[in-house]
């Protein structure tokens, strides 16, 4: 079997190592298509590598996930794994995935979980458990489903970060998606420091908080599994989006210092 990895990681020191320990933890062909936003480009170090292809990201980059994690699909391959780079699996993690990944079936997160509105946000209430459960909840620790499966992702990118899981979560169950949860020994996480972003982290939750209200999105089997009222949430109540910018048109925005500044002058010392 193929699988197809994707990684979207924010100044990560150790990306390499997560990246190679989960090709080395795998019974199958692990392709990992690694999305670097940093302010170094390690193209040369990730480029050595086999079955690893590297994308650098200028640090302040403001594109959504969801693009990057759309360019990585390829029906090349038997199924398609997104993980956060925190997310560390154990050895056979592949052939777990495989085994409970039937059609029509997503495996993410872990635990048995639950979940309750908390004004703003839709939270997960997690306990311990030694077996594979039904959780109809995208976690943001790892999504695993047949590629033929991933042609159901929304081609939607309003979205930066916060809402991705509710939005998918709402979206795969009403197409008739089982989305389950492994066991709580199944991976590990690391807790990694938080780190500034260049862009907003609840951009476009408003929006899709609206999307919700107007039943532009069907949401009831999403909200009957869980017994939830997600008109009950309520909007953000601050300006949540990033300022709409082009670089492109703005010459002024540039990957280096550039930005600032429209012209360079020059001294010349003879």
């Amino acid at each position: 079997m193929k699988i197809k990895v994707f990684v979207y990681s924010y100044k990560n020191k150790g990306l390499l190592s997560f990246c190679e320990n989960l090709q080395k933890n795998a019974f199958n062909e692990v392709v990992i298509d690694v999305y670097d936003q940093n302010t170094i480009d390690r193209s040369e170090l990730f480029n050595k590598k086999s079955n690893i292809n590297y994308k650098h990201i200028n640090w302040d980059d403001r594109k959504s996930i969801y693009d990057y994690r759309l360019e990585s699909l390829s029906n090349k391959f038997d199924y398609f794994l997104s993980i956060s780079d925190s997310t560390i699996f154990n050895l056979g993690w592949d052939n777990e995935l495989i085994k409970e990944c039937e059609n029509l079936n997503i495996v993410s997160g872990k635990d048995l979980v639950s979940l309750k509105i908390n004004k703003f946000f839709i939270l997960t209430e997690n306990k311990i458990c030694d077996y594979v459960s039904q959780s109809q909840w995208i976690s943001e620790d790892f999504i695993f489903l047949k590629m033929i499966d991933s042609s159901f992702f929304p081609k939607l990118n309003f979205l930066k970060k916060n809402g991705d899981n509710l939005l998918l979560s709402i979206l795969f169950t009403e197409i008739g998606f089982k989305i389950k949860s492994m066991k709580s020994s199944f991976y590990d996480k690391i807790i990694q420091d938080e780190k500034y972003t260049a862009y907003s982290k609840y951009h476009g939750y408003n929006k899709l908080l609206l999307l919700i209200k107007n039943k532009t999105i069907k949401y009831e089997k999403f909200e009957k599994y869980h017994d939830l009222d997600l008109l009950s949430l309520k909007p953000l109540p601050f300006d949540t989006d990033d300022v709409a910018y082009n670089k492109i048109k703005y010459t002024i925005d540039t990957p280096d210092a550039t930005r600032f500044h429209s012209k360079i002058k020059k001294i010349e010392i003879k």
